[in-house]
């Protein structure tokens, strides 16, 4: 009944309550032990474990009580500037902030015992966490003994955060703690067997969501030495314990160039980044940010973040978490801007500090809100331009000459031809605010840059030995070859092995260790290089012809018959995009048989390969069907079975059909 009238009071249609309620009506449930389910059981309260509506109602069965609260002067919250703040919300968990306690408290639970007579719904006091700050011994004792709380003596803990009295304790609170739990974590997970990438791939899906719960939730000033500590650990166990293979810069790149291994502080300033940005959501902003806002007084924060330091106002009161947001938004804000000058992204109101008696709600009521809606073509618009397209007159063009003068500025703005790249994902949120952006990945990307003229030892070394210089976009493409052509890790991995060098063949073993001889096992006469054992070397050569003319029949791609083509993806041929990963697949595939044979004079064969890839193929087939992916219309294994068809054709003694 109680539910019946919450939902009419929010407006919901009385065929929409008749379908809800058919199905809570008389629910059941069966018990799954062993395989085998028990009979059913009836439900008389509560709802079904896992239904997805059940915490939609939940939430608006739990707001009158919420309201009740807001709305009672005797239930005394916090007062931050011209809003009281005394309730906080998320699913079943209640957070009250409320001060006065020997009057709000017996008020109060006037409100609960008032709600639970016509909800049915009983708050567990005992299980109630309270926490008291600046309140006397004796009154604290006296709501002791009156209210049956879980008094608590430093902390009360909401939503898995450790909530202490003083700010200055939710470091060893919470962050502490945690790191403990990463050490017991990554100890237990020693004793599973898993590859490199497979044990990167546990941290991203295990430990990296709570470690980035964490930095948002308490996004406060972490010191160094701990974030290097939960960096080496997880590098440690990545590497299992031993040296390090490949560089760990080059790991944490993003997988367009790295395997994208988490980088904690790169996460770390991006979660702060993040939590910056949130205040450009509108027109209803996260409540916390109008409890920072309202510290930094006159001065709003989305506009003085834009100035630099020394162009600041002084704002004395602003809260330390924010000063953090806006130390580490300095150091970031190239990188996020993909520009040192000026950004279009920047709003009118930030000229109100550079231009005195500036009227900046003038231009924003014709919906100019950012610069870049000045800019066209690379520069600024004339007066002329702005007057047809924002309907503007003649008294605004002294307003115009302001701005193309802080504009043109030379040092501090826009350099004299704007910029007609397009406005980084960053800007573009800012300019555009949606709540479907993931802020968090947005800000990581954009400081997890590689330097595009940084150039790898393991590249450098590969150009050696094969006496050409590759350029840095045909590196990117070997890089990206792979994307999206399988989802077997372990073809993904001896890519990358391949790629970083990572086999000890016999000529880097006698490097290391003289007594090792340097000569090829396989043909037992040249000097077993990367490149020779790969490539060079005899009795691989058969081979890869074979994968070549599979190749061509494959994909109708014709390959110069290279190590660059073949083994790393360099490969100076236009590729289409099925093409492209068809060919990573069988090449990765050749790969991978040659690594299980090593140190073994034995060679795969050609048919070797081809049973792979049809493996590789009823595998990805398989993951479609049990993850439910959606079926593209055409994708690189189309290719492979017209070769297979065709094969088949022509062993039959058909004539083949030709499709349009």
């Amino acid at each position: 009944m109680f539910l019946r009238k919450v939902l009419l009071k929010f407006g919901f249609p009385v065929s929409v309550l008749q379908s809800i309620f058919a199905l809570y009506a008389s629910p059941t449930a069966s018990v799954l032990t062993a395989g085998f389910l028990s009979d059913q059981i009836k439900i008389s309260n509560g709802t079904r474990q896992g239904c997805p509506l059940s915490p939609l109602l939940y939430a608006l069965v739990i707001e009158p009580l919420a309201q009740r609260i807001r709305q009672d002067d005797g239930v005394v919250g916090i007062m931050v500037g011209p809003t009281t703040y005394k309730i906080g919300l998320f699913a079943d968990d209640i957070l009250l902030t409320i001060t006065e306690p020997t009057e709000s408290l017996p008020r109060l639970r006037e409100i609960l015992t008032e709600y639970s007579e016509v909800s049915y719904h009983k708050i567990n006091l005992p299980k109630s966490q309270a926490l008291s700050i600046n309140v006397p011994n004796s009154t604290r004792k006296s709501l002791m003994q009156l209210f049956k709380f879980e008094w608590r003596e430093d902390y009360l803990q909401y939503l898995g955060v450790k909530i202490p009295k003083s700010p200055d304790q939710l470091f060893d609170l919470n962050y502490k703690p945690f790191l403990s739990h990463v050490r017991q974590l990554l100890f237990k997970w020693k004793k599973t067997s898993l590859s490199w990438i497979g044990r990167m791939a546990a941290i991203k899906m295990s430990l990296l969501p709570k470690l980035l719960y964490y930095f948002r939730t308490i996004p406060i000033r972490l010191p160094k030495s701990y974030i290097e500590e939960v960096q080496s650990l997880l590098n440690c166990y990545v590497w299992n314990g031993k040296r390090p293979r490949v560089p760990t810069r080059l790991l944490n790149l993003p997988i367009r160039r790295g395997l994208a291994m988490p980088n904690v502080h790169i996460y770390h300033r991006a979660a702060v980044l993040a939590s910056l940005a949130e205040y450009f959501h509108s027109p209803r902003p996260p409540q916390w940010t109008a409890i920072e806002q309202s510290f930094a007084k006159q001065y709003l924060i989305t506009t003085v973040m834009w100035l630099t330091r020394r162009q600041r106002p002084p704002l004395p009161e602003l809260l330390p978490i924010t000063r953090w947001y806006l130390h580490v938004w300095d150091l970031s804000r190239a990188l996020l801007l993909n520009t040192t000058s000026l950004s279009l992204a920047t709003p009118i109101e930030v000229l109100t500090h550079w231009i005195t008696d500036f009227d900046s709600v003038r231009w924003t009521s014709k919906g100019i809100g950012h610069l870049h809606q000045l800019i066209s073509g690379g520069n600024m618009m004339t007066f002329e331009m702005l007057k047809q397209r924002y309907k503007l007159t003649e008294t605004w063009r002294l307003s115009y000459y302001q701005i193309a003068s802080v504009i043109r500025r030379p040092g501090v703005s826009l350099p004299p031809t704007l910029p007609q790249i397009p406005l980084s994902p960053f800007a573009s949120f800012v300019v555009k605010p949606s709540t479907k952006v993931k802020l968090l990945s947005v800000c990581y990307e954009a400081l997890n840059v590689p330097s595009l003229d940084h150039i790898w030892s393991f590249q450098s070394a590969w150009e050696g030995e094969m006496g050409m210089r590759i350029p840095s976009q045909a590196w990117e493409g070997a890089f990206s070859l792979d994307r999206g052509a399988y989802r077997c890790a372990s073809l993904m991995e001896v890519r990358r092995k391949v790629l970083y060098r990572w086999y000890l063949v016999p000529a880097r073993e006698c490097h290391m260790n003289k007594s090792v001889s340097s000569i090829c096992w396989r043909c037992l006469l040249l000097k077993g290089t990367m490149a020779h054992v790969w490539w060079d070397c005899v009795t691989l050569e058969p081979l890869w012809r074979g994968v070549s003319g599979l190749v061509e029949k494959a994909t109708g791609l014709i390959l110069p018959f290279a190590l660059a083509d073949y083994l790393l993806g360099v490969s100076m041929v236009r590729m289409g995009k099925l093409q492209r990963k068809l060919f990573c697949v069988i090449t990765s595939s050749t790969m991978l048989l040659i690594a299980r044979r090593w140190k073994q004079t034995g060679v795969p064969t050609v048919r070797d390969v081809r049973d792979m890839v049809n493996n590789v193929r009823d595998y990805e087939l398989m993951a479609r069907h049990i993850y439910d992916f959606p079926q593209p219309e055409k994708d690189h294994w189309t290719l492979w079975d017209s070769m297979l068809a065709a094969e088949c054709t022509a062993a039959s003694g058909l004539p083949a059909q030709r499709g349009s």
